[in-house]
């Protein structure tokens, strides 16, 4: 599995970085401003999780809805409790008092259910595609039988759908109460 790429928006007080660094994480840095996050992208396209840390104000809607309409990654809190911010915005919050051993094994679980999920998105979306091309097929081959009518007598007359178990035109069905060999 590929290293898992963080962005880290914000300034890190505290020091969480070199801890995502040494458990083996690729970390970003972005400035918390809608440019810092245009930045970030431009510089690696994909991040497997977006670290928020909010050391002494609160985060912008207009931030967060950038990072959001940018990646479908896992948006991570780091918690300052003397800040206010709205945790409903987020998939994961890491209180500060939680010990790195902790958090850091919470962030990886995070980021496996979040590609766990997108590869589960991807199987329905091709699932998706092969039943709506049968669809299509289905659609233009009733399309076409109606353009073509079968002629009315041609189903009584053993004209139509001859298989190999047909027993050829002319054939007259018994009737439903005749005996056999009658």
């Amino acid at each position: 599995m590929a290293a898992a790429t963080i962005l880290n928006v914000g300034e890190d007080l505290c020091h969480r970085v070199p801890v995502m660094e040494t458990a083996g994480f690729d970390v970003y840095h972005s400035e918390c401003s809608v440019s810092g996050i245009h930045v970030a992208f431009a510089q690696a396209k994909v991040f497997s999780a977006i670290a928020f840390q909010s050391p002494r104000y609160p985060l912008l809607p207009t931030v967060m809805s950038t990072a959001r309409s940018l990646s479908r990654a896992p948006f991570v809190l780091f918690d300052d409790p003397s800040v206010d911010s709205d945790e409903r915005a987020f998939d994961l919050i890491i209180s500060s008092q939680m010990p790195p051993a902790v958090w850091l094994k919470s962030l990886q679980s995070a980021i496996e259910d979040a590609r766990r999920i997108s590869l589960f998105s991807r199987q329905l979306c091709e699932e998706s595609a092969a039943a709506r091309a049968v669809s299509r097929a289905l659609r233009a081959a009733a399309e076409e039988n109606r353009r073509t009518p079968i002629p009315s007598c041609s189903a009584w007359c053993g004209e139509a759908d001859e298989g190999p178990e047909s027993p050829g035109p002319g054939w007259i069905p018994p009737a439903p109460d005749a005996k056999p060999g009658i």
